[in-house]
């Protein structure tokens, strides 16, 4: 009795694998569907690795709460920086250095 069972499921695996055999010789199949699942992990994986990477950025990226206070509080714009060195030139260029 075992062996009649051992029998028909060995008889199912052959026909189930006579069946599969054109797809395995098919080239898609064998060499496309790996690629693409290849390039889509990578494309999910990628993702997560740049995730990671942004998510320690901001935390390098927190400063000392009195340090942010103290830069807040000395506002130096780019048109003052300008107008300091254009006095600066000016007096230069007449011959009155400035001390």
């Amino acid at each position: 009795m075992r062996g009649l069972m051992q029998e028909a499921a060995a008889r199912s695996w052959r026909r189930g694998l006579e069946r599969l055999r054109p797809l395995a010789k098919n080239k898609t199949l064998r060499y496309g569907v790996p690629m693409m699942l290849l390039i889509i992990g990578g494309s999910f994986g990628l993702r997560e690795f740049t995730q990671i990477r942004y998510d320690a950025q901001k935390l390098h990226s927190k400063i000392d709460p009195a340090l942010e206070e103290r830069i807040k509080k000395n506002k130096i714009s780019l048109e003052s920086e300008y107008e300091i060195l254009y006095i600066f030139e000016t007096s230069c260029a007449v011959g009155n250095p400035l001390s």
